[in-house]
């Protein structure tokens, strides 16, 4: 009993608490807000009222009014309040992108009371409020072009706006005398022009809808040919310019909010809208109302067709890295690489693909045929669903999820379970060795790499690879790569561990072909063979683009603020091309390493893995935090330029200098100064 009064007792004053009057706010995240983004506000204990009428308002950001910004917010529990960054927020900032130092308050009116709790000191917020990625705009235009049945059904238009959706234009009876006597304009010729209509204050869905035909004139016997009748929305009583608020009591903010008031039984619809101050209510038909078309339908639509564009450049990403590294290697050992098909060659990776796709397709009679098919299609959507969340520039990407390099450690682990099903499921010794030298190696290096990969997060405070690239400079010396000694080591760490899971040289014991035929893809013929080299060759351009968006700055262009970036389409064009110079950077650097290393022993990869890289990775993430906490901000200043000039120039420096060394006394191997030789 005493168990139970305490429960119900807690129960209670959790329900009834209210705010204190000027309590504080402990918290408020995030400080940069997208749309789709939910905005957090802590109290200071049990301070809100769950269930009452909450506003968050950030009192120095103003509307289009010159009013503190004001959103709709709700009590999740007494001591969180969470609210929407979405539409209805970029509509009451009137712009895209606002920065401004603010304080945040929460009021609640509680018992006829009003209680207000502010955060102290201000803090700078960030509103971005773009649909910088495809999904977003995939939504929005889903909602946009699914809605509008019943609205049309009604006789109505409608756009979302501060409070509500409002009316902008009607279908009503048309009198041509009264229109002529309106909106002509001397010379009275008995058109109306569309700069008459202006000037007589129509709006433009009402001139649309009078210029049927879209000539710019509107003649007299063309208004008499017109529809006389009103719509089901005008015989309400509803007026172009109200603002609709409520539709059978339920707040609506946008045009599918209003639409689903008409999903119920009942046989009519009261709205409530505000027209000059005042508050009126109409109540629209139900009977005969069409149904409005399903947002998923052209949503799924929409979303097929952007994969089916994110898709096509994975092949030719494939085949431009496998001939480049052809010319690259061949260069190295002073030989010919392809030099036929195409301008320099450069198509080979066609004339290669072409002849797989004709080749006969087998299937081992012993083997499992469902897995041994499904094996390499499981690789190829591992490697394409990283191309999801890379930020390839300020806009380019197709959805910024705010789990994103925990996406990207997930889909990328598809690989690894295709690989051992694939030698799994062939029913060959070679293969099955292959598949299990896959599961030891690339399962153990999944670890230091998704430690070192997370080290980076916790400077960030996010796991959005949009937001990491955001926190960088442009300039290298405020790269993560030189922010401090432990991300240094991360960036090795993370990148070794990335070459074993990619099977790259010295760490391709998958497929040694050596010692297994070909490893765990020996069974696999013509089009099912070529994906799992396909998949690799591309794996190649999601690590170099994973390493310069966690280390390297991705698009981020030096001094120049995201702002600007976002405000010119050709400095997020000059920062794409960063972005793929330093993804192509590093393909090369994993191009020369497979060709001039040896391959590891078992042994010694896993010795590699288990008894360095891991307890080196947990040291970097646990000296990350550290450094974040107790290092002053000058030591974190000068160590990023010390490790710029030292380990970014220096380095850099000497190896340019030790290339030139190396072309000038080795000249004689290069195949073509041998040939001239020979020929003379």
């Amino acid at each position: 009993m005493i168990r139970l009064f305490a429960g119900i007792s807690i129960l209670f004053a959790v329900g009834c608490s209210a705010a204190a009057p000027d309590a504080p706010v402990r918290d408020v995240r995030p400080t940069k807000l997208q749309r789709g983004d939910k905005f957090l506000v802590e109290g200071s204990g049990a301070v809100f009222r769950v269930g009452a009428p909450t506003t968050v308002t950030f009192d120095n950001i103003w509307d289009v009014n010159k009013q503190p910004i004001k959103l709709t917010a709700r009590a999740v529990s007494p001591d969180r309040v969470i609210a929407d960054a979405d539409e209805r927020l970029e509509l009451l900032v009137g712009g895209l992108h606002v920065e401004r130092w603010t304080t945040v308050s929460v009021e609640q009116t509680v018992d006829g009371k009003l209680y207000k709790n502010s955060s102290d000191p201000r803090e700078l917020f960030e509103m971005n409020l773009f649909p910088h990625n495809l999904l977003h705009l995939a939504n929005g235009y889903a909602a946009k072009a699914a809605g509008g049945e019943i609205t049309g059904w009604l006789g109505m238009t409608v756009q979302a706006a501060p409070g509500g959706v409002k009316v902008t234009s009607l279908q009503q009876k048309f009198d041509a005398d009264v229109l002529m006597h309106q909106y002509d304009r001397p010379p009275l010729d008995g058109v109306i022009s569309k700069d008459e209509a202006k000037a007589g204050g129509m709006t433009d869905e009402e001139w649309k809808r009078l210029d049927s035909d879209k000539n710019g004139l509107v003649p007299l016997y063309e208004i008499e040919e017109r529809n006389t009748e009103n719509g089901l929305a005008a015989n309400s009583g509803l007026k172009v310019g109200d603002l609709i608020t409520k539709a059978n009591d339920v707040p609506v903010s946008t045009l599918g909010q209003l639409e689903d008031a008409w999903q119920g039984e009942a046989g009519k619809v009261t709205v409530e809208a505000t027209r000059a101050g005042a508050v009126i209510k109409a109540d629209l038909p139900t009977a005969g109302h069409p149904e409005p078309f399903p947002a998923w339908i052209i949503l799924a639509i929409v979303l097929a067709l952007a994969a089916g564009v994110v898709a096509l450049p994975v092949p030719i990403i494939a085949g431009l890295v496998v001939v480049w590294e052809r010319k690259v290697s061949a260069y190295m050992q002073s030989r010919i690489g392809p030099n036929r098909v195409g301008p320099g060659g450069w198509l080979q990776w066609l004339a290669d693909g072409l002849k797989l796709l004709m080749k006969e397709d087998i299937v081992p009679t012993e083997a499992d045929p469902y897995l041994f098919k499904a094996s390499p299609y499981l690789a190829f959507i591992g490697v394409f669903c990283t191309f999801l969340v890379l930020p390839f520039s300020h806009y380019l990407i197709v959805s910024d999820l705010n789990i994103g390099l925990l996406f990207l450690l997930s889909v990328t682990s598809l690989v690894v379970v295709s690989i051992i099903m694939g030698g799994w499921s062939s029913n060959s010794k070679w293969s099955l060795l292959g598949g299990m030298r896959s599961a030891a190696q690339i399962i153990s290096y999944e670890l230091p790499a998704s430690v070192a990969l997370l080290t980076i997060a916790t400077l960030t405070g996010s796991l959005s690879t949009q937001k990491i690239v955001e926190a960088q400079g442009g300039a290298p010396w405020n790269w993560y790569l030189f922010a401090n000694p432990f991300t240094f080591c991360a960036f090795f760490i993370w990148f070794i561990s990335a070459l074993a899971e990619g099977n790259r040289t010295p760490f391709d014991l998958p497929e040694a072909e050596s010692e297994l035929v070909s490893g765990y893809n020996t069974e696999y013929s013509g089009f099912r063979f070529s994906l799992f080299p396909m998949v690799e060759w591309v794996n190649l351009f999601v690590i170099g683009a994973v390493a310069a968006m966690l280390f390297l700055g991705g698009w981020r262009i030096p001094h120049v603020s995201a702002m600007q970036m976002e405000a010119h389409w050709w400095l997020d064009l000059i920062g794409f091309a960063l972005f793929l110079f330093k993804d192509i950077a590093i393909i090369f650097v994993i191009i020369w390493i497979r060709w001039t290393l040896p391959r590891f022993r078992v042994d010694q990869m896993m010795n590699l893995c288990w008894k360095y890289f891991i307890p080196f990775s947990f040291v970097c993430f646990v000296g990350v935090l550290a450094w974040s906490w107790l290092a002053p901000p000058l030591l974190v200043t000068l160590t990023r330029y010390a490790m710029f000039a030292v380990f970014g120039l220096g380095f850099g420096v000497w190896f340019i200098r030790r290339v030139l060394f190396n072309s000038s006394r080795y000249t004689d191997l290069v195949l073509n100064d041998a040939l001239g030789k020979a020929n003379t």
